[in-house]
């Protein structure tokens, strides 16, 4: 039966099977319920019962004469009888909306034509293209170029030649749109580490699931639903049945997942979730690389050029999601560094400049420890962080260390005392673009989902920030610090502070803080991560008041190791291998054109020596500097500038 309402018509009704159905127009008809609503026996027999109210027809009329075109001029009457609902004016346009979901299957090619499945129905629907009734194809299939590929390529004659025009994608979606809003001075940091605030967090989609029953959603990996409302309609054992669906979507997998159902796709996925790792464009395999991680593993299209040659992606802040992909990760049994540096598609990840991913990959791995003991409580307190991250033999002078920088009230205050209730929260990364975001009016915003900040590219002072809540729970401006890192990956900073580097991170010329702000204790942490002798140095305390405006607890972390870095173990040479590659500008030295069975070690090697040839002088390689001949430095002797020529 249908029913009129102020928000448009409501239509009810059992389909084929017996089950009850509802439908409003003011929202998308799926395609597939409603051609089975229209045919269904039970459905005409209940329209056929049912007395109107007004003039409109009880029943769909049958179709004659023009075919599509009748049919699609009947349907609009039907749903929107009075004709002001009808015109190109009219409050609501389109009034009928097709959704096509899955329609990658429409791709196949016909026999014994140019044209496919998905151009034929196009050419059909525009039979009906002055009603108002829009076609909507959802797809996260790789064949992006079926259905937008290039003017020149389209199997219509009348769009190569401009007569027709098609629609570019729509690549964009709802994000937080089932999101709790998080309220400066009243959310707490007690609720933001709860699975039901971060399962709400990023993609609503298909919020129709949260009336869908449990078993139908555990029998669905389908990149379209929420996570959000998966959560809502669970009624019991809601985290447990959420991580099982969030792991399954990461991983394109089947039931609950196994260490050997781990595959190389799935696993970065999981390491593009926590890490917001990036693609090189100028890589050969990135597009085919991102298309299959956008298809099956969660990663978002952010937007993609005419005939989707090139697809920018990114992955979004989702802290269940993160959650999800760390559980998988320990299933691996090993760090994120060890699957990383192993990976095959690494030449396809931006790898950084300074090194800033082997340092994510550090904290990461500290807060990943550190978590483990503070058991269900979800955030963790600043100083197990610190212990996680550095060397046990220096703990004793980190936390007795007394600030180098500082204002009167805290010149005794050593690094321990100061930081006793402090606490962060952070399961992933966010890359943010604008460098104003790390000021601490919007620090307690990302400390809400759960993420660590590295900074654009050339900021100024640091690279990454760990939002921290200095006290108590409560998330506001004024109850938040950071601690903040620089990142080196030059040989020439050594195990001791050297230079200015620490002067250079004020938080106030760092954009941290405001001058009208009243600064709580920040903590500065400089990782020369290249230097050959590894140690951890506090900054000394000054003996007076140094009349900066602040207090800032300074330490100095020097080289790759376990004597530096607590949270090393056996995969050492992951990180140095990693951080290695950072170095590496150029990429294409090493890359290797054949198949990986097929690539023979010492043959990849000499064909990188050739190619570093070609760069001449643009290293100080021996490669780089094949025809040149050095003399020694010691006993070196420069002669006058008159002196000998070629000779």
């Amino acid at each position: 039966m249908r029913v009129r309402t102020s928000k448009g018509w409501v239509f009810t009704g059992n389909n084929s099977s017996g089950r009850s159905l509802k439908w409003q127009t003011r929202w998308a008809f799926p395609c597939s319920w409603l051609f089975r609503l229209l045919t269904s026996s039970k459905f005409l027999k209940i329209a056929k019962s049912t007395q109107s109210t007004d003039r409109s027809p009880s029943i769909i009329p049958k179709v004659s004469g023009n075919g599509v075109k009748e049919a699609g001029k009947k349907l609009a009457r039907f749903i929107a009888p009075l004709k002001e609902f009808r015109r190109a004016s009219g409050p609501r346009r389109p009034l009928i909306i097709l959704s096509f979901d899955e329609c990658h299957k429409l791709a196949d090619r016909l026999i014994d034509t140019h044209g496919t499945l998905f151009s034929e129905l196009r050419r059909v629907l525009r039979c009906i293209h002055k009603e108002p009734i829009f076609s909507l194809f959802l797809f996260t299939g790789s064949k992006f170029d079926t259905f937008n590929p290039e003017t020149l390529a389209d199997p219509s004659r009348r769009v190569q030649e401009g007569e027709l025009c098609t629609l570019p994608p729509i690549t964009e979606i709802s994000f937080d749109e089932l999101a709790y809003t998080a309220k400066e001075g009243i959310t707490t940091l007690e609720e933001v580490v709860q699975d039901d605030w971060m399962a709400h967090l990023g993609r609503p989609l298909y919020a129709f699931l949260s009336h869908v029953s449990h078993s139908l959603i555990h029998s669905s990996i389908t990149a379209v639903g929420s996570l959000g409302a998966h959560y809502d309609a669970l009624q019991t054992e809601k985290s447990e049945g959420l991580m099982n669906l969030a792991q399954m979507k990461l991983t394109n997998c089947n039931g609950p997942i196994t260490k050997s159902e781990l595959t190389s796709a799935g696993i970065l996925a999981c390491l593009s979730v926590r890490f917001a790792l990036e693609f090189d464009l100028s890589c050969p395999s990135t597009r085919s690389v991102q298309a299959t991680q956008v298809e099956r593993h969660m990663r978002i299209c952010l937007a993609a050029s005419p005939g989707l040659d090139c697809l920018l992606t990114v992955a979004g802040s989702e802290p269940f999601l993160a959650k999800a992909a760390e559980e998988l990760i320990k299933l691996s049994e090993q760090s994120p560094a060890e699957l990383l540096k192993q990976h095959k598609e690494l030449n396809c990840i931006d790898r950084g400049q300074r090194g800033e991913l082997v340092a994510l990959l550090l904290l990461m791995q500290a807060r990943d420890i550190a978590s483990e003991k503070a058991s269900s409580r979800g955030w963790v307190y600043l100083g197990d962080f610190m212990k996680a991250l550095l060397s046990q033999g220096v703990h004793q002078a980190v936390f007795s260390g007394l600030p180098a920088r500082f204002c009167p009230e805290d010149k005794d205050l050593s690094f321990g005392a100061r930081f006793n209730d402090a606490k962060i929260w952070f399961n992933h990364v966010i890359k943010i673009e604008d460098g104003d975001m790390i000021h601490i009016r919007h620090l307690w915003k990302y400390m809400s989902r759960g993420a660590m900040i590295l900074c654009p590219p050339g900021h100024y002072g640091i690279d990454i920030v760990i939002p921290v809540c200095f006290k108590g729970n409560t998330l506001a401006r004024n109850n938040m610090t950071a601690i903040v890192i620089q990142v080196k990956n030059a040989t020439r900073y050594k195990e001791k502070i050297s230079g200015n580097l620490f002067n250079h991170m004020d938080p106030f010329d760092i954009g941290l803080l405001s001058s009208e702000d009243d600064p709580l204790p920040v903590v500065r942490l400089v990782f020369a991560l290249a230097s050959n002798d590894p140690g951890v140095t506090v900054a000394p305390h000054p003996s007076r008041h140094s009349g900066h405006g602040f207090t800032a607890y300074d330490i100095w972390c020097a080289g790759m190791s376990p004597e530096t870095f607590g949270c090393i173990g056996m995969d050492r040479s992951s990180y140095i291998h990693l951080l290695e590659r950072s170095l590496q500008v150029n990429q294409a030295y090493d890359l290797v054109d054949v198949q990986e069975e097929y690539a023979d070690t010492e043959a990849v090697s000499k064909r990188g020596a050739a190619r570093r040839r070609v760069r001449t002088l643009a290293g100080s390689g021996e490669d780089h500097n094949y025809k040149y001949e050095m003399r020694e430095e010691q006993g070196l002797q420069v002669g006058n500038a008159g002196g000998a020529g070629r000779g």
